[in-house]
């Protein structure tokens, strides 16, 4: 049936994405040239193919992992409105499945990509990251100080609320 080899893929590019660190760039490359063209459920196949690597990553392949995982970040806020919906649903899995490594491993992912193109010039990006921030919210280590942890939820919803009206431009050109 469709679901069991729907599964057995998934479990295929899983070992893939293990044998090696050097694998993990190149079974990345694959699904970024096939994404602009890929449905919805591919997009969520691929989200899970990712998190479930990365859950069962460590060493080298972990870091290997975390760096096509911040990739598709700069994805997400940087590309075309249509492909950055694409990109942040390959990050859905990440926030859907949140535990103290995944919350841990985002803030540092999202940390010098997000907070940057929020205050940019040009519109599609804010937008990009505006609509990123909101799917990730909120974006801090639950392992971490109480304190510090409010002041970045603060600070994430002065960011959003912070936005200009010029973000939606599109609907009114």
């Amino acid at each position: 049936s469709y679901d069991a080899l729907a599964h057995d893929m998934s479990e295929l590019q899983q070992f893939v994405f293990q044998l090696q660190a050097a694998f993990v760039q190149d079974v990345h490359s694959v699904i970024r040239n096939a994404l602009p063209a890929c449905r919805p459920s591919m997009v969520g196949f691929y989200s899970t193919v990712y998190f479930k690597a990365w859950k069962t990553s460590q060493g080298g392949v972990r870091m290997q992992m975390e760096a096509v995982l911040q990739d598709w970040i700069y994805e997400a806020v940087l590309s075309q409105p249509a492909m950055a919906v694409k990109a942040r649903g390959i990050l859905n899995n990440f926030h859907a499945g949140r535990d103290a490594a995944v919350e841990a491993m985002l803030v540092r992912a999202y940390a010098p990509i997000l907070w940057r193109h929020l205050k940019v010039a040009n519109w599609k990006v804010r937008f990009n990251a505006c609509s990123f921030l909101s799917h990730a919210f909120p974006i801090s280590d639950s392992q971490g100080p109480v304190a510090e942890n409010e002041e970045q939820i603060v600070a994430e919803l002065k960011a959003v609320q912070g936005q200009p009206a010029d973000i939606d431009r599109k609907s009114t050109r």
